[in-house]
């Protein structure tokens, strides 16, 4: 989870041309430009994890979601973080891979999945995975565990969640830097707007 906290000492002078209006007034425009600014955050982390990691935008984006808390001004940008919620592995491209087994004795072909999680490292290949059609037209990859009995219990082989994304290198810093570059403009421009709709020049 990332979160942003700001002083908007340096908008006193616009915010103070509010006084005379309900304080509710003054939180809308405060709301408004808070709520850009994480989703401005938010978009920045799409594309910086979607650059960094094999994964479209759309799929992380999925999993995230922004919020405003009025009262101490502060932009939020939330991304469950549990077991659940992590990406499958299709999402990362996976696909079937099948070559001839050079040891001897044994199956002929090595069969599996092959996988690249981040778009510059190295491509992994999981044997005794594949790739299954569930009966609800859901596509998976999946492996075969022991469950400790006579048969094999079936589970879906799954990849990174968001927040384990955000606190890359890359992506958290990116982020950051975006939020608290628009949050003072931002913040200005929505008090200016409040304050032509309440018919102020």
């Amino acid at each position: 989870m990332l979160k942003l906290n700001f002083d908007i000492g340096p908008l006193r002078a616009a915010s103070d041309k509010l006084r005379g209006f309900s304080p509710s007034a003054r939180a809308a425009a405060l709301n408004t430009a808070l709520k850009t600014v994480a989703k401005r955050g938010a978009t920045v982390a799409r594309k910086e994890s979607s650059a960094e990691y094999n994964l479209k935008q759309a799929t992380i984006g999925a999993r995230m979601s922004v919020s405003v808390d009025r009262p101490n001004l502060r932009a939020t940008i939330k991304a469950r973080s549990s077991k659940s919620n992590r990406i499958p592995l299709k999402a990362f491209g996976a696909t079937k891979f099948k070559v001839r087994n050079k040891e001897k004795g044994g199956a002929k072909y090595l069969t599996g999945v092959k996988v690249r999680i981040r778009r510059k490292g190295e491509e992994v290949k999981l044997r005794h995975a594949f790739i299954a059609t569930m009966p609800n037209g859901y596509v998976g990859v999946f492996q075969r565990e022991d469950a400790g009995t006579k048969r094999l219990k079936i589970k879906e082989v799954t990849g990174l969640d968001v927040p384990q994304m955000f606190v890359g290198r890359r992506v958290k810093p990116a982020v950051i830097a975006k939020m608290l570059e628009v949050a003072p403009g931002l913040v200005l421009h929505e008090m200016v707007r409040k304050l032509q709709s309440l018919g102020f020049k």
